[in-house]
């Protein structure tokens, strides 16, 4: 048997070494396992959305107005003290959550501290996790922990050792905001070159993903942030798969090539056929992992209008695109494919008519 045929020589396995065990990927033609249990509850969502109630009563109403007119007019005790009541007895979750965010604010305003924290600490677990309004909550809390007496000191000693001014103040608050966004993106920064040192398509994924996430909320709490170190991730990571998704890609073409060989002479026995499944099983595994790699650039504002990133995008589309082919390509035909002459032998070692 030539070099090509031989399930992993030398340099072929190093290059395809880790492609079985793609940690955190599925493949791309994976099916949600949601489909069903929406398709299944059609009946029990429909009786449920006919028997819920239309909205907040008009009472609810009245008194989510109460709340808010009241924080507005700077009666900050008679608007937590109406809002924790709300939020207790209420049946609106959104009122609550209104009325649960006043009573942060609320406390913050009065210099409560400590309690100002411990409600923007609630305000964020109402919250879905990881959406904007989650992360915005928690940083908040966060600024507040580090500032027992309402001066935030990473910005005091930003701006000369000012300090003030307080974290009641909205605009101060913002300012926190961004220095606290700062900081974060110097450590991420220094994260980078772990990416550059990744041995596998997974690797990469697996340190890029992470850090994609954390510098989308880094645009969440500071939406001035510069797009550069967006762009710089997107960059490392694009630079570093493509050569790797690329040897693979090759590696994978090879043996595409000789299993049609194979075909045309002898066709395939069960040994091969296993051979077969799982190189196609690799396949779809890289196309996964360019199909992740994209996605995270789509979360990541700063790469949109990016000359460059158009062209990293174009990239990992075509090494996607040609993976999902390959995979196609390297499924073991079916039994019942073999022909309609006799003697047919799906195993390729005797009779006379059509093998596989």
């Amino acid at each position: 048997m030539d070099a090509a045929g031989k399930l992993l020589p030398g340099a072929l396995a190093a290059c395809l070494a880790g492609l079985l065990t793609c940690a955190g990927v599925q493949p791309s033609s994976a099916a949600s396992p949601f489909v069903g249990d929406v398709a299944g509850e059609d009946g029990a969502a429909a009786h449920a959305a006919a028997t819920k109630p239309a909205g907040p009563s008009p009472e609810e109403q009245k008194t989510a107005r109460d709340i808010e007119a009241a924080f507005t007019s700077g009666d900050y005790d008679k608007a937590i003290g109406l809002a924790k009541d709300f939020v207790r007895n209420a049946e609106s979750e959104s009122l609550k959550t209104k009325a649960a965010r006043l009573v942060a604010k609320s406390q913050r305003k009065k210099k409560e501290w400590v309690l100002a924290q411990g409600a923007y600490f609630s305000l964020r677990d109402r919250y879905e996790k990881g959406s904007d309004q989650y992360i915005r909550a928690g940083a908040v809390a966060e600024i507040l922990r580090a500032s027992p007496e309402g001066v935030y000191h990473p910005l005091a000693t930003a701006n000369g050792g000012e300090g003030a001014k307080t974290l009641d103040d909205d605009a101060l608050l913002e300012e926190a905001m961004a220095c606290l966004a700062r900081n974060r993106a110097k450590r991420v920064e220094l994260r980078l070159p772990r990416i550059r040192r990744a041995r596998t398509a997974q690797e990469v994924l697996q340190r890029f993903l992470p850090l994609a996430e954390e510098i989308r909320q880094l645009r969440v709490i500071w939406p001035e942030m510069s797009p550069s170190l967006e762009r710089a991730a997107v960059q490392t990571a694009a630079m570093r798969l493509a050569p790797l998704s690329e040897k693979a890609l090759a590696a994978l073409s090879e043996k595409d090539a000789y299993y049609k060989a194979m075909l045309k002479k002898r066709g395939v026995n069960s040994s091969r056929q296993s051979e077969m499944l799982q190189y196609k099983a690799m396949c779809e595994n890289m196309a996964a992992v360019e199909e992740s790699f994209l996605g995270a650039m789509d979360q990541l504002a700063g790469t949109s209008d990016w000359p460059e990133g158009q062209t990293l995008r174009q990239g990992s589309d075509k090494r996607r695109d040609a993976y999902v082919k390959l995979a196609e390509a390297l499924t073991p035909p079916k039994r019942d494919d073999r022909g309609s002459r006799g003697g047919n032998d799906w195993r390729g070692r005797s009779g006379d008519g059509d093998r596989w």
